[in-house]
């Protein structure tokens, strides 16, 4: 029964190892999808108030909603279809800085009771500190990527080329044969003119 259970961990482990990552993406993709189309309708999105508030004295929150709501759409697509990941993160990067400017802005909102009482907007900003990380882990990830497929890169051209340097090799020494063949050819046939003329 122990040995049956464990086997059952490993698989789930297995399969967790080598899925979690893809659920990790594509949740977060979702997350920014959905929080990005709320955002494209006047009155739905439950953070518009507050980015309102964030906003309206610097810059005009007409404009701005929408523009927000189609950056977030589009990381969550990039993160979805796994399209063109690093424009994605760095996106996603970019933005994560104006998530927290409600603090400062307009702490009425955020606070019940400085620094550990949260209003349910507060609690909105303090949730994306879970996909900073989460975010991190893809970018580690992509890093990870990169370098195994620029190591595959470099074996591959690595494993072409040295069968050809070998072929060099062996080309140069059957040159190099015929070429001393050639010579003691021409040396024999000298030497027998000579001792014809003599």
């Amino acid at each position: 029964m122990r040995h049956a259970l464990q086997r059952i961990e490993w698989r789930v482990t297995e399969w967790l190892a080598e899925r979690g990552i893809e659920i990790l993406r594509v949740g977060l993709g979702i997350v920014f999808l959905w929080f990005g189309a709320l955002k494209l309708v006047p009155g739905m999105s439950p953070a518009e108030a507050l980015v309102i508030r964030t906003v309206e004295w610097i810059l005009d929150p007409a404009w701005f909603l929408p523009v927000l709501g189609l950056w977030e759409c589009a990381v969550g697509i990039g993160l979805i279809l796994n399209r063109f990941p690093r424009l994605t993160l760095l996106l996603f990067f970019a933005h994560m800085p104006g998530t927290f400017m409600p603090l400062a802005a307009c702490p009425e909102l955020v606070w019940t009771s400085f620094p550990f009482g949260w209003t349910l907007e507060g609690q909105y900003i303090l949730k994306n500190v879970v996909l900073i990380g989460a975010a991190t882990t893809l970018s580690g990830r992509l890093a990870i990527e990169r370098r195994r497929a620029a190591r595959a890169t470099l074996e591959a051209t690595w494993n072409q080329t040295v069968p050809l340097m070998r072929i060099s090799q062996r080309s140069r020494r059957r040159v190099k044969s015929t070429m001393c063949a050639m010579r003691v050819s021409v040396s024999s046939s000298r030497s027998t003119a000579d001792a014809s003329c003599g």
